[in-house]
């Protein structure tokens, strides 16, 4: 079966039953759906990397913490994934460090991050976190790529598109190289990006991004972004991108 993932841009072949189908391109009930109706993965192998985690809160706004919300969006982009066929290695499915240790130090917790994704070479690594400004009105979703690898821009730009297109249209942030001081897109030698969801710094994005039905339907803009991705990779992306102008 085939299914329509934005028109005029890509089709993507599936295998799954008409009512899944219907339930995923409407993004309700979407990550319920998939779970029910989801093949055994057997794909391509994608990293995803929610921020943060354990002690380490991330940005903070009142009692909520960066880390929850990018735990919760990133097990959702997880399902999706899944369901199109990849093989999903998450860096943390929990609240907790990754480095397994009982206290919690920053360096160790990246360094586990970047040994997981140099174990998959040639997979893909999207890193989910959130935005916070001293200023209370940026707001909408910017993705930011590895100067390691080439794709990492590629991705980068598909997956910025897709937010854009699917879920927030005025949205005009450009896609940009991660500074040196990021130390994950540094450090791995894998196409990979870090997708800010938004500013906890603005009311109205902090709003949306407390509504669950607001989290799927990002996770599935962001997966769309990467199906394009593996869809133009190597045919023509680095033209389209090009051709839009991307920074």
């Amino acid at each position: 079966m085939i299914l329509l993932l934005r028109r005029k841009t890509y089709i993507a072949a599936v295998a799954c039953t008409a009512a899944a189908c219907a339930v995923v391109a409407l993004g309700c009930g979407i990550n319920t759906a998939i779970r029910s109706s989801a093949r055994s993965p057997a794909g391509p192998v994608v990293i995803i990397d929610p921020g943060h985690g354990g002690a380490d809160g991330g940005a903070q706004v009142g009692a909520l913490e960066e880390k929850t919300l990018n735990l919760d969006i990133s097990m959702r982009l997880k399902d999706m994934l899944q369901f199109f066929g990849y093989t999903v290695v998450m860096t943390r499915t929990e609240d907790a460090s990754t480095d397994g240790s009982l206290g919690f130090n920053k360096r160790k917790d990246l360094n586990a991050r970047a040994k997981l994704a140099a174990a998959h070479a040639s997979a893909p690594l999207l890193s989910i976190h959130m935005n916070k400004f001293d200023d209370d009105a940026p707001w909408g979703t910017q993705v930011f790529y590895s100067k390691n690898n080439g794709e990492s821009k590629v991705l980068a730009f598909c997956v910025q598109e897709e937010v854009r297109g699917l879920l927030q249209p005025k949205n005009h942030r450009q896609i940009k190289p991660a500074p040196d001081s990021v130390f994950l897109m540094k450090a791995v030698k894998n196409p990979a990006i870090i997708v800010e969801c938004g500013f906890l710094s603005n009311a109205a994005e902090l709003e949306r991004l407390k509504d669950e039905k607001y989290r799927s339907e990002l996770a599935f803009a962001i997966a769309c972004g990467y199906l394009r991705y593996e869809s133009e990779k190597g045919g023509g992306g680095n033209a389209g991108m090009s051709k839009a102008g991307a920074a």
